[in-house]
């Protein structure tokens, strides 16, 4: 299966993520977001266009999706100018977005939700019901200090600066994420992709923001 943004002024096709192995909803849900009125689509190997979809021939032919939902290619006068730019600055943004997603995988992957239960929302809610002043702690973190041989009030300690420091984490990535997405959606030129990717492989990949 491959997976494409399309317009929806007139349905055509912006973007293909050729990657059959990887189908990358999440670089196209935020090239969607970074350019109005599109939407994603896919399309199954079955279909006869299936092999010859590709951003070079989506710029040759133009290729929509017809009223079965399915792609099919269609006539030349109905490009536009404004679809033309959106397949211009889709080019433009996919690999500031790549950029983007491979630098917050990097620096967030170590969280508290590596284990097989997610565990920040557990742990919250276990430091939520204790009360260090009172001495009074939840049986989860009880048995936490139980299994790790350690004291109630020690176990609550390094639970809470574990998940004080997962949930500042989660906080930087968000607002990181925010603050490329609208730089990635300002982008108009290969200038200012170029300057724009040289400071998120400093910022993401070089430097330890997180």
């Amino acid at each position: 299966m491959k997976t494409f943004l399309y317009d929806y002024t007139n349905f055509g096709i912006v973007y293909v993520n050729e990657d059959e192995r990887n189908s990358r909803r999440p670089m196209l849900s935020i090239l969607r977001s970074c350019i109005l009125d599109t939407n994603i689509g896919n399309i199954f190997p079955k279909n006869p266009l299936y092999a010859e979809l590709t951003n070079s021939s989506i710029r040759e032919k133009f290729y929509h999706i017809d009223k079965l939902n399915g792609v099919a290619i269609g006539q030349s006068h109905e490009v536009n100018e404004y679809f033309i730019e959106k397949q211009r600055r889709a080019k433009l943004m996919v690999p500031l977005i790549n950029m983007l997603l491979e630098g917050l995988s990097r620096r967030s992957i170590g969280t508290l939700n590596d284990y097989i239960i997610p565990m920040d929302d557990t742990i919250s809610i276990e430091i939520l019901k204790s009360d260090p002043a009172t001495q009074s702690y939840s049986s989860g973190i009880v048995e936490y200090a139980r299994t790790l041989g350690i004291e109630p009030a020690q176990a609550y300690i390094e639970l809470e600066l574990d998940y004080k420091t997962h949930h500042a984490v989660k906080m930087r990535t968000y607002a990181m994420t925010k603050r490329y997405m609208n730089l990635i959606r300002e982008v108009k030129t290969s200038t200012d992709a170029n300057l724009l990717l040289e400071e998120m492989k400093q910022r993401l990949i070089t430097d330890s923001f997180i």
